[in-house]
């Protein structure tokens, strides 16, 4: 599993394209399959130095979580520079699990998700049937 922040969308005059204070993920089923974990949601965790990414494919949920070293299903975090906007996971299981689930996105294309941010229990949730297909994406 690959984990990289870079080729995330940048910044543009020193301001985040994106000013919206809930979590965001975006999902590409393309040649270069991967999540993109955008930083608001990092920074509404707590900014963690790693996540847990959670799927549960019969409520058709994901959930990002603070976790912790010495847990073995915790992805390190690598810190953003000032103009990333986004964290990537490269995961061809967690590509698949999410296909498989969602059997209607199409191969190709990226989807953003906006979800919902619990502060007390450090997590963020989102609805994969609330998925939007982005346009003119990466």
């Amino acid at each position: 599993m690959a984990m990289r922040s870079s080729g995330c969308r940048k910044k543009i005059g020193g301001k985040a394209m994106n000013d919206n204070k809930r979590p965001i993920i975006s999902i590409a089923f393309k040649s270069r399959k991967r999540i993109r974990i955008h930083r608001i949601t990092l920074h509404l965790l707590g900014d963690p130095e790693y996540i847990q990414f959670l799927v549960n494919p019969e409520t058709k949920m994901v959930a990002i979580r603070k976790g912790f070293p010495s847990d073995h299903l915790a992805i390190r975090v690598y810190p953003l520079d000032s103009q990333t906007d986004c964290f990537e996971i490269r995961s061809s299981f967690l590509i698949k699990s999410l296909n498989l689930v969602c059997k209607d996105w199409e191969d190709g294309n990226s989807y953003r998700i906006i979800g919902n941010m619990d502060a007390k229990n450090e997590t963020a949730y989102f609805r994969l049937d609330g998925a939007e297909q982005e346009r003119n994406n990466t």
